[in-house]
């Protein structure tokens, strides 16, 4: 199974599922909640479906731009 299989079968409905329940989480204002994938192969930064897909030696950067 590819990384595209695993976001449509997982990682959108595990969004979705953290998206509707962060107050019973315990986060006090409504946050966008972004999917992410850490690949610890080096590649290029893609996304799909609004999930991004990052290699591990470029999260840190990745990180830094998104916030």
């Amino acid at each position: 199974m590819g990384i595209k299989d695993e976001i449509d079968n997982k990682h959108i409905d595990r969004v979705t599922y953290f998206q509707e329940k962060q107050k019973e989480f315990g986060f006090k204002n409504h946050r966008k909640v972004k999917g992410l994938i850490v690949m610890l192969i080096k590649e290029d930064i893609e996304s799909y479906k609004d999930i991004d897909i990052v290699p591990l030696c470029d999260l840190e950067m990745y990180l830094k731009q998104s916030s």
